[in-house]
């Protein structure tokens, strides 16, 4: 296996909160797609693919939003999920992701075209204030 360091780069565009100690607040994010390098000891993701510096890849990952009983962080999380060289595999796993109701089944469980096996038993956009926003996969060049 091959680990792999996805730089996920997250801004936060609005906070609200009503000054209370338990007051209603709201918050909203951005992200987007930074570096991706070889990291074997502090891994994103792992692989079965070693990919060469210089190589192109896509990354898939999910964003996801998040709350407690009074407010939300519209899309406050971000996590890369894989790494691909094929274009299928990577679509087969955003496919698979978007087809899934993560309110009823927290598992993920499967195997890509290209043999990566995503298995989790739970998923961090699944819980009782979470909802999955977007799954992306953006191609990027291994840095180092």
């Amino acid at each position: 296996m091959f680990g792999y360091k996805v730089g996920i780069i997250s801004h936060q565009d609005h906070y609200e909160h009503d000054g209370e100690e338990w007051g209603e607040w709201s918050s909203a994010h951005s992200h987007r797609m930074g570096d991706v390098t070889k990291n074997p000891e502090y891994p994103d993701v792992t692989s079965i693919l070693d990919i060469e510096v210089g190589e192109s890849c896509i990354v898939v990952w999910a964003i996801w939003s998040s709350g407690d009983s009074f407010g939300c962080a519209s899309g406050g999380c971000s996590e890369a999920i894989g790494i691909f060289t094929d274009i299928n595999s990577a679509t087969a796993l955003v496919n698979y992701i978007n087809s899934k109701d993560w309110n009823k089944d927290h598992i993920m469980d499967f195997v890509t075209p290209d043999m990566q096996e995503f298995k989790q038993e739970w998923v961090g956009w699944s819980g009782y204030f979470e909802s999955l926003d977007s799954v992306e996969a953006s191609v990027v060049v291994m840095k180092y």
